[in-house]
């Protein structure tokens, strides 16, 4: 029995020996290493928006949010106070850096005391820049700009 039981393992081995070998096998590379990535499909198309107010109509605590669905997401935040609503016009005050707090891969958030004002005829603006940026993806700018001065509806 045991002689039998030898016999078929060994047979058995041989065989998947024989079935293992490979033949015919090129030593051609089937990509090249200079060969472009291909985009990837969650960041096709993907656009940074920036959230928060247009107007305040009164003094207090405003949250701003950034979301850009692109894979290792990252945000740089900065703000200034400006008497122009246009967020790339220069108005005397640069940017300055401020940090964001993560929601998710995707988000960050950010809140800012703001108060109400409508000095120098209600020109009175926020403005937040973020620019974000993420594996595979360009780095995209956008702005979001409070009027400090909103009439009561």
């Amino acid at each position: 029995m045991r002689i039998q039981f030898r016999t078929k393992v060994l047979g058995l081995v041989g065989l998947l020996g024989a079935a293992g070998t490979q033949s015919g096998c090129s030593a051609d590379p089937t990509s090249s290493a200079s060969a472009a990535p291909e985009r990837l499909a969650a960041s096709e198309g993907a656009v940074l928006t920036v959230n928060g107010p247009s107007v305040i109509f009164a003094s207090g605590n405003y949250t701003y949010s950034a979301h850009f669905q692109v894979p290792y997401a990252s945000f740089q935040w900065a703000t200034r106070h400006c008497f122009t609503s246009n967020p790339t016009a220069d108005c005397g005050q640069a940017y300055s850096n401020v940090t964001a707090t993560t929601i998710d891969a995707y988000t960050t958030q950010y809140t800012k005391a703001l108060t109400y004002s409508c000095v120098k005829n209600g020109t009175a603006h926020f403005h937040v820049r973020v620019i974000g940026s993420g594996f595979g993806v360009p780095a995209q700018t956008k702005y979001k700009v409070t009027s400090l001065c909103g009439a009561n509806p």
